[in-house]
């Protein structure tokens, strides 16, 4: 048994054993670190679970989102109420076409409905040729216009500074527009292909459920 002289030290003892024992304090993290570290564990965290899993959890972006209703939803436009489904077709009958026979879109078809269809090259017209023909006024062009009353078709000069022609002859003022005949409006030819008329009227063939 080790003995201790009277100032309480062991005797024979290292000056290290005898040194006084200096109070020990426990390292702890500042709760800024522990915050600090955590935000870096989360954002770590976040940035795995994208990869591994960026389907369900990612939204999809505007673009993609709004082509994705569009291919689930053919849509049809109804004149003064926007668009309707397919199943509602029959709300906006087509009366005619008109087909592309020269320039940009060559090939392609456009609808012509009842009453006033403005052609131009920005989307909010009714009939919009859209294919590269910058000579083609933005807005309301020229009209093509079907009256259901007289089954009859006429064209119809726009506002802008761009003419169009009919049979290579200018529209200067509202003119019946014959069956086949052939309308120029900047680099674009189009070919008229009516479907109402004399021979034909939706009115006097109802759709049956």
């Amino acid at each position: 048994m080790k003995q201790r002289d009277e100032s309480g030290l062991v005797k024979g003892a290292s000056s290290r054993a005898n040194r006084p024992r200096a109070n020990r304090t426990r390292r702890t993290r500042s709760p800024s670190s522990e915050t600090e570290t955590d935000h870096r564990e989360t954002q770590f965290w976040v940035m795995d679970s994208n990869q591994s899993d960026p389907g369900p959890t990612v939204s999809p972006k505007p673009e993609r989102r709004r082509q994705y209703l569009d291919d689930q939803l053919t849509q049809v436009f109804r004149p003064g109420g926007g668009v309707s489904a397919e199943a509602d077709a029959m709300k906006d009958p087509p009366a005619g076409w008109l087909v592309i026979v020269d320039g940009p879109g060559k090939g392609r078809a456009v609808e012509v409905g009842y009453g006033f269809n403005w052609i131009g090259r920005d989307r909010t017209e009714r009939v919009t040729l859209d294919y590269g023909d910058a000579a083609i006024s933005r807005n309301q062009h020229v009209a093509v216009v079907y009256d259901a009353a007289s089954r009859k078709f006429h064209i119809q000069h726009g506002g802008g500074v761009n003419l169009s022609y009919v049979n290579d002859q200018p529209v200067l003022a509202p003119a019946e527009l014959k069956p086949f005949a052939h309308i120029r409006i900047g680099k674009t030819t189009l070919r008229f292909v009516p479907l109402c008329g004399p021979d034909f009227s939706w009115e006097e063939h109802p759709t049956r459920d």
